[in-house]
């Protein structure tokens, strides 16, 4: 894979699994076996990204990343203050173009193999009864690339609700900026039609 830092940084900037149907996540998982659980999906369909395509990788990606991460969560505190004032189908239809841009992100980055290796460093405990397992991803050069996860129990099912590049750089945030201030000045609309359109280039890009 091509520039795999930059590509890596732009998922997480822009953006908030299993050659076979993933398995239904178990109320026992840990945080550690949530991440491991992206971990290989990610791996999976990136050795098959030719075979498969953009639209195969979306497919393979779209249930574990359903199961694996709280999108309804992270579109409420993306929104910020504009979330109390949508209407009950608008929150659902932001929750839902979340979650298909984001997936849409993966799949379109994450598209070849060049032998990177995921490893897990620790799992330990955060703000609020959430848990944080810290990773990285070691290129096929030798580069290290860090990612941290976030995760909050769901009902009894961790799920993750941020990712930190490098530990510090929370994907929740930047996107609660950019979607803050774009409900600010293009309403529910200007954003909704923003996310369609990004999904619609990251389709085009990876042709």
């Amino acid at each position: 894979m091509r520039d795999w830092i930059a590509r890596l940084c732009l998922l997480l900037m822009t953006g908030p699994m299993l050659a076979l149907p993933a398995l239904a996540q178990n109320a026992q998982d840990t945080p550690t076996a949530v991440v491991q659980r992206l971990n290989d999906a990610l791996l999976d369909v990136m050795k098959e990204a030719d075979t498969l395509g953009l639209s195969g990788r979306y497919d393979r990606l779209e249930p574990v990343l359903d199961d694996l991460f709280a999108f309804s969560t992270m579109t409420r505190v993306a929104a910020g203050g504009h979330w109390r004032t949508l209407a009950p189908e608008q929150r659902d239809g932001l929750t839902d173009a979340f979650a298909r841009f984001s997936i849409a992100t993966y799949a379109s980055r994450f598209d070849g193999f060049a032998g990177e290796q995921f490893e897990i460093d620790s799992e330990e405990a955060a703000a609020r009864g959430s848990m944080l397992v810290r990773s990285r991803i070691i290129t096929g050069d030798g580069e290290v690339v860090r990612l941290d996860y976030l995760l909050r129990d769901n009902s009894g099912t961790w799920r993750i609700f941020d990712i930190y590049l490098d530990g510090t750089i929370s994907e929740l945030a930047t996107r609660r900026s950019e979607y803050t201030s774009i409900l600010d000045s293009q309403g529910y609309d200007g954003l909704m039609t923003r996310l369609e359109g990004r999904i619609s280039d990251l389709k085009a890009e990876s042709g």
